[in-house]
């Protein structure tokens, strides 16, 4: 991770990635990078969410139509709003819809800016609970080792390949492993619960289900992983996720030879 250089808390002897470190290592080395304690770390991560409401955001809109656009805000509200009836084809109402639909469609585009859309709000929303989700299970892992309770998740430190030896001591590279996604989530979460929280946010930040379908966009696209390890080796260079170890690696690469092989060998069977 970028900006992220945790040899610092290891010492000058370099015992390499495979030395054990004590598990009390997790947690200062996550107070030394947040510069917080461990206990404000979770409260941040359980207290972090969004908090502005749709009216707040629709008043803010609102005024700052008014302001900026005056004229164009008191022509939109006192406009009538004419619907062809379609009994006559071409009658007083239609026509005056005809020649101000060109106007109508102009105005609609200078106020847009202004316009709110729902699933913009919902889209901070959905992003905070996945991170907060994510931030949970990390913390609960690091603080776990930490004290010597690693039998409390031991199902998860089996899955993410995390080696400790018979002292609870955790091996150099599984402490950044752990560590890094970690920072990368706090940070994470923090800035999108500062952006989701600013009424001005919503001025430029607009998103719309109908028009993300339409260009083809699928909506879980928007969002990390809800899980914090993929185990895929494309999948495998999200900064919010614990990377594969090399075991988990060669894991992969071995099932994803052998799969090939056996394809090719299907194939070859056919022809022979």
């Amino acid at each position: 991770m970028e900006n992220y250089n945790l040899d610092k808390y290891f010492g000058t002897t370099n015992k390499g990635e495979l030395a054990y470190y004590s598990p009390r290592a997790l947690i200062v080395i996550l107070e030394g990078e947040m510069g917080k304690c461990f206990g404000d770390i979770k409260k941040f991560a359980e207290n972090s969410s969004i908090s502005i409401t749709s009216g707040q955001i629709v008043e803010f809109l609102n005024k700052t139509f008014e302001q900026e656009k005056p004229e164009l805000k008191a022509k939109i509200d006192n406009r009538k709003k004419v619907v062809p009836s379609g009994k006559i084809l071409f009658g007083e109402e239609q026509i005056e819809y005809i020649k101000n639909s060109s106007e109508e469609f102009d105005d609609s585009i200078s106020t847009s800016k202004y316009a709110f859309t729902p699933y913009s709000l919902e889209y901070f929303k959905q992003y905070t609970s996945i991170l907060k989700s994510k931030l949970f299970l990390l913390l609960n892992i690091i603080e776990a080792i930490s004290n010597n309770k690693s039998n409390l998740v031991s199902e998860q430190l089996s899955n993410l390949d995390i080696n400790l030896d018979s002292n609870g001591d955790i091996l150099k590279e599984d402490i950044t492993r752990l560590i890094l996604p970690t920072i990368y989530n706090l940070n994470a979460l923090e800035a999108i619960v500062s952006e989701g929280n600013k009424v001005e946010t919503y001025l430029e930040f607009k998103l719309s289900k109908l028009n993300l379908y339409k260009r083809g966009i699928s909506v879980g696209g928007l969002y990390p992983s809800s899980s914090i390890q993929v185990k895929n080796i494309d999948g495998n260079h999200s900064l919010g996720n614990v990377p594969l170890s090399k075991n988990q690696k060669n894991e992969l690469n071995n099932s994803l030879s052998k799969s090939m092989k056996k394809t090719a060998k299907l194939i070859v069977d056919l022809f022979d």
